[in-house]
Order: C-alpha cells, then structure tokens, then sequence
C-alpha cells in the first residue's frame, strides 16, 4: 500500500464497500475535530455533525451524504478514520505506553491555540492560514502541523500540557517552573475530569 509520498492524498472513503466522496480542506476537518470531541454534545447530535460535515450532499441523488445516512455508525468511523489520517490496509504502528496515556489528554484546543498555530506556519513555512484562500488537504495540513519545530509556539504548548507534573526526575524547582508553564498554557475545563486536572495544576 502506497503511503501519501507516492500514493497520493485520498479524496474518499469505503463504507458498505462502496468508496464514498468526502470533503479535504483542512477547515472542513478542523470542524469535524471540533464535533467529534465536544464532551457536551449528544452522541446524536456529534454524529449528524459528523456526517453533515465530511460527506457532500450535492449533485446526483443519492449524494454522499444521503449514502452515509444509510449507514451512519460505518460512515462515522470511515470519517473518524480519515479525520486521524488511518488509510485502508496500512498496518498502524502500535502506540507506546506514553502515547496511550496522553491520547486521553487534551493537548491541543483549535480555538485557544488558533493563533499560535497560524503565527507557527507563517513562520515555518509561509503559509497564511488566516487567508480564506489557502486550500488544502487534511492530512497534509496535519503533516505539516506536526512537522512545526519543538521551538514552536505550538509544540511548546503541546509538550508543556504532555509533561508530567510526577516525573521523579523533577527537582523542585523544576517542578515549580513546570507548574508555571503549564498554568500558562492551560486550557480551560470542559468535564469535571479536566476542571480536576487543572485544580491539581495550579495546587489547590
């Protein structure tokens, strides 16, 4: 299976073993992260977000979308796997302890930490993301999004949310400084689990 180097960047997904069109533009995307990870949403109401979002529902009947709707749990988890850049027959690399753990942290928030990844790409790469005309696709964006350079306002951010406040390696001053920068980079509770995590942040 051919990688996004030599295989090109997908423009559908398979559901119901048909392949089924859904929208690239990393905006697009954006929205559907935003949607899928909103703890304050009905499960209903995230997966018709979901759908409406990744699927068009324009030209022929029936539209992508209206296929989707046939099958809406396989159509969401072909969008979930689009959305996390998973292509079909691609074996994933197993992740580490580590990477399980923080996958249930909140590292990044698309709205607070919009800026710093606008100002990191106009540095980085040039690349105005604040003008309606920069296009492109998902997985490209989140490739270059992850390519952004530890030094990076945005990869400071990320790796200051991942550190672990309990790491025994800390000294106490490191541990006071670590505090610190994690209080100015946190982001604001949305579950009791999050407004507990930043309690034990800032001490109290």
């Amino acid at each position: 299976m051919a990688g996004a180097l030599t295989g090109g960047l997908p423009d559908s997904v398979e559901v119901s073993g048909r392949p089924l069109r859904v929208y690239t533009d990393w905006r697009t995307w954006v929205d559907v992260w935003r949607i899928a990870d909103n703890p304050g949403a009905e499960a209903s109401d995230r997966v018709i977000g979901v759908l409406a979002l990744a699927y068009p529902n324009e030209g022929t009947s029936p539209t992508p979308f209206e296929e989707a709707l046939g099958s809406p749990v396989e159509a969401v988890t072909a969008a979930i796997g689009f959305l996390e850049r998973k292509r079909p027959g691609m074996a994933q690399r197993p992740q580490t302890a580590r990477e399980r753990r923080l996958s249930r942290k909140r590292l990044l928030d698309w709205d607070y930490d919009g800026e710093r990844i606008a100002a990191d790409f106009q540095r980085e790469y040039g690349i105005d993301l604040t003008d309606e005309a920069t296009g492109m696709h998902w997985w490209r964006f989140m490739a270059l999004l992850g390519g952004l350079g530890d030094g990076s306002q945005t990869m400071r951010a990320i790796s200051t949310r991942a550190a672990d406040l309990d790491d025994k390696r800390l000294g106490r001053e490191e541990r006071r400084a670590l505090r610190e920068r994690k209080q100015a980079y946190m982001l604001p509770a949305r579950t009791r689990e999050e407004a507990a995590a930043n309690r034990m942040i800032r001490g109290e």
